[in-house]
This record gives structure tokens, sequence and C-alpha cells, in this order.
């Protein structure tokens, strides 16, 4: 089986603050993010088209002007974390996460058929799983709740798309939350770390062959 990667020239990369990778802090640089790190392959032109807390909403919004003005060959989807959250900045506990699991899998449908109109392949990345580091993580909502409980629905629904649209599944969410080490790799209960971003990069290189 040939790597789907080889012939592909142009690859944009749509998500939140886990896609855009680099932290204010410096403990994660633009060249150790999953998405420049697949950039490094000879004749990838890698765009990464991540924006810190957005959600399927907002990503939709700005999918023409974003992702398929660059006429990719193939379009990553990363989302969710924002999504299902439970808090506003503020912070500001919520009763209902921002966009519900049903509207998040209309809007994630709607991307995917977008951009495989265009002639993109696509592949779904589901989102990596929260941690009890995460600063709210006794908030409202998560107070008294498993972390990922919420979470856990997005993930099912991103699945669901797949399957439907029959496209490629990197599943970070499953394989993360299993992983040992997975604390060790979200120091702060939700976005990755180097070694984080290595294990995303690492799964997507080996997943969706043809």
């Amino acid at each position: 089986m040939l790597n789907l990667w080889i012939a592909l020239e142009t690859i944009v990369a749509l998500g939140d603050s886990v896609t855009l990778g680099v932290r204010r802090d410096g403990s994660v640089k633009a060249e150790q993010t999953f998405v420049s790190l697949l950039g490094q392959k000879p004749g990838r032109k890698m765009i990464n088209a991540g924006i810190g807390g957005n959600n399927t909403d907002q990503m939709l919004e700005r999918l023409n002007r974003d992702v398929l003005s660059h006429q990719p060959d193939t379009v990553i989807i990363m989302a969710g974390l924002n999504d299902a959250a439970y808090v506003d900045p503020g912070p500001i506990a919520r009763t209902w996460p921002r966009v519900s699991a049903e509207r998040f899998e209309a809007n994630l449908t709607r991307i995917v058929r977008a951009s495989k109109k265009s002639g993109a392949k696509v592949i779904l990345l589901t989102p990596n799983p929260m941690t009890a580091r995460y600063l709210y993580s006794n908030m409202g909502y998560y107070h008294g709740n498993d972390i990922n409980h919420a979470l856990g629905l997005y993930h099912t629904a991103m699945v669901e798309v797949s399957r439907n649209e029959a496209v490629c599944l990197v599943d970070v969410f499953d394989a993360m939350i299993r992983h040992p080490e997975r604390d060790g790799m979200l120091p702060d209960g939700v976005h990755p770390n180097p070694d984080g971003h290595k294990f995303i990069y690492r799964m997507i290189e080996n997943s969706c062959r043809e």
C-alpha cells in the first residue's frame, strides 16, 4: 500500500489552538507543531489554518477564505474542543456547550462535503482528550463529571461523519486517552506539548493509506 502523502502538494490544516499549535509561553514553537512536522516532507506545502478558540461554526464561516481558496489537495480538519466547551472566557460557566453535538455533526458534514466538492481529499482528526489539569476542571459542568464526558459525544459524532462521508479518520482522542503518557503530553490539560504534537504527527503519517 502506498502512503497517501507521497504525491501531495498543498495541504491545509483547519482547526483551533491545537492545530495552530504555537503557545504564547514558548512551550511549543512553530516548527514543533504537528502541521510543521508534516511539512518537512519534500514537495509538501503546508498551510496552517488553525485559530485559537475556534469552533465549527467559525470554521464553516471561514472555510472558503482560509482553506478552499488555496485549492488544497488535502484538507485536514481537527475540531471539537471548543464546540464541547462548558466554559466561556471570563471564566463564565455554561449550562450548555458552545455548539451542540448535533450542530457540530452538521457543521462538520458541511465542511467535509465542501472540501470534497472542491476536489480535495479529507482527513478528520478527532480532538485530543482533556485531563484534570485543565484550569477549569472543577468549574460548573466539569465539577463532579469526567473531564472527557462531554467531549466524548463530539468524538463519536466525528467518527460517524467519517463513516457517512467515507473519509479517513485519525482517532487522536481514542489513542491518546489510552496512552500511559497522556498527562505528560497535555501539560495544561488541553494543549499538546512538543511530544504531543509528535504523537499526532506520527498518527497522521501512519494512517490514511491508499
